[in-house]
């Protein structure tokens, strides 16, 4: 199971960071919360394609700024998005999480999210 860790940054905002995992997987798993999550609408948009995926469709992708991730029933796998070099853009970092770990870390990161407004006052 993919454990992340929670803290909060010195400019007082929510983070995320997977320490238990090797680098690459962590910066894509980082950069798929952040940039895919990090708004209740980007959170709840994430929960209907999942949703949707339940019901019965085959697969989703879903792009933002960093990542792209491809959602089935069996696994979603993140690729990365963003490149630096022709040589990136040729062979880009990926990983695959099964879809029950996915939904649980999206959950996870909502709790987190939720328990960090709520103790701001915002919540």
């Amino acid at each position: 199971m993919i454990e992340p860790e929670f803290y909060i940054t010195k400019s007082d905002s929510l983070y995320v960071r997977f320490p238990k995992e090797p680098p690459m997987r962590a910066r894509l798993l980082e950069d798929w919360i952040h940039e895919g999550m990090s708004l209740d609408l980007d959170l709840n948009r994430a929960l209907e394609e999942f949703a949707r995926v339940e019901a019965g469709e085959s697969e989703i992708s879903v792009g933002t700024l960093l990542t792209t991730s491809y959602v089935s029933k069996e696994r979603v796998r993140l690729e990365q998005a963003y490149f630096s070099s022709p040589e990136e853009e040729a062979n880009p970092v990926s990983t695959e999480l099964s879809f029950a770990e996915a939904k649980e870390l999206i959950l996870r990161w909502r709790d987190a999210l939720e328990a960090f407004e709520k103790s701001r006052g915002r919540g």
